[in-house]
């Protein structure tokens, strides 16, 4: 089922939320030659949330925040408001991306979000 982010205003219809958003967490290993430390391993990362969102191209403004001006595989995700976290990860589909920026609004989130070659 499609939702749609709306204006509270107006009522209006923003943007379709068209994509499944899987907010996920790294599983942490331990160092076998230092008791108290870990390493964040990606491979087996565990889903914590699911969340509703448009994929769109990133702006000039977002790029430019992020520094990452001409580069390939750079997204714009357009969510309700959701607990997505700098330099954390998301899953759409089988893609994984890095997480770069979060702009975070009362009644949504823009995030801008970068492809992980695997």
């Amino acid at each position: 089922m499609m939702g749609v982010l709306t204006d509270t205003l107006t009522s209006t219809a923003l943007v379709p939320l068209n994509r499944t958003i899987e907010v996920l967490k790294p599983t942490l290993t331990a160092n076998p030659n230092h008791p108290d430390e870990f390493t964040r391993s990606w491979a087996n990362a565990t889903v914590i949330a699911t969340v509703r969102g448009s994929l769109q191209p990133a702006s000039t403004r977002a790029l430019e925040r992020t520094g990452r001006v001409g580069k390939v595989g750079v997204h714009e995700l357009i969510t309700r408001a959701t607990t997505i976290t700098p330099l954390g990860r998301v899953r759409i589909g089988t893609q994984h991306y890095t997480v770069l920026d979060v702009r975070a609004y009362d009644t949504h989130s823009q995030v801008t979000i970068e492809e992980v070659s695997t």
